[in-house]
């Protein structure tokens, strides 16, 4: 909020049909002022859905008023983590990975120009995997690559190439 007068707090409430709505969470406010005030709340989920949210505000003289209501759905994220690392100088970079579900990710090598010289793309298992990754570069230097998950980049590393 970026201005607060007699305000209690938050309600927050949550519907699984975006109709009936019950409270979860109450979140207490700065009560009055002019500072801009940042407030959250986690929802710790009961299973993975589509639910429907909105904020109950009310004051200390019991006055209330309704949010608009969001929808949240569940993402296309990527649950766990995804690493890329260099061991030696000749063209090979590792992709380290431990995913909770499999996913297809995309690798990208970029020059230091911002060109693309290189993708590939790559079916992860759920579980810990590594992978070799030779990538084929006809010049030493500096490169980035970056691995994108549905268009997401979720990894980014530099690297550099010598050839020897």
């Amino acid at each position: 909020t970026a201005w607060e007068l007699n305000n209690k707090g938050f309600f927050i409430e949550r519907s699984e049909d975006g109709i009936h709505f019950h409270r979860i969470g109450f979140v207490q406010a700065a009560g009055n002022g002019n500072l801009l005030t940042y407030y959250q709340y986690v929802d710790e989920l009961e299973r993975i859905q589509t639910y429907y949210y909105r904020l109950r505000q009310e004051d200390y003289d019991q006055s209330f008023t309704y949010s608009k209501v969001i929808a949240i759905a569940p993402s296309d994220e990527i649950t766990g983590s995804v690493e890329l690392y260099q061991e030696g100088a000749q063209g090979s970079i590792y992709l380290r990975t431990h995913l909770e579900q499999p996913a297809a990710l995309q690798v990208e090598l970029y020059n230091v120009a911002g060109a693309k010289v290189g993708s590939l793309i790559i079916e992860v298992p759920a579980g810990s995997y590594v992978q070799l990754l030779h990538v084929p570069v006809s010049a030493k230097g500096l490169y980035v690559a970056q691995v994108l998950h549905k268009k997401v980049p979720v990894a980014r590393q530099k690297i550099l190439f010598v050839n020897e």
